[in-house]
């Protein structure tokens, strides 16, 4: 997880110190206030890169993670909602409800996969960018 993190966000370990995610959700302001005075609307593209991690390979989404979603995916055409929520492998109706109730082979879930309360501050950071 800690090299995943790293990689991603080409964030250095601190030397001999323990890596700590929350220490980092400032790096990339920079970038985001640039986007924002460049005057990017919220495009379909972006929109998957900040969904990508909250739906592929989970069967439920964090509430404050689904609120901004849903407001971020409020702003594309409904042929692209669908493009994205089909493209992470939810069907529409389990995405508006929140969780999945069957898994891809058809059996009904009894357990739920998420992401991590590690991951989900990053993912928060993302969505400065709408």
């Amino acid at each position: 997880m800690e090299l995943l993190l790293r990689t991603n966000f080409d964030i250095p370990k601190p030397p001999g110190g323990v890596f700590d995610p929350l220490r980092y959700l400032s790096l990339g302001a920079g970038q985001q206030d640039q986007m924002k005075e460049e005057g990017k609307s919220t495009s379909a593209t972006a929109v998957y890169e900040v969904a990508r991690p909250i739906l592929q390979s989970c069967h439920a989404i964090p509430t404050k993670l689904k609120i901004l979603l849903d407001r971020a995916l409020s702003a594309l055409a409904q042929e692209e909602v669908l493009m994205i929520v089909s493209g992470c492998g939810w069907q529409l109706d389990d995405y508006q409800r929140g969780y999945k109730l069957k898994d891809a082979s058809g059996s009904p879930l009894d357990r739920w996969n998420m992401c991590t309360k590690m991951e989900e501050p990053i993912i928060l950071q993302q969505f400065l960018m709408f």
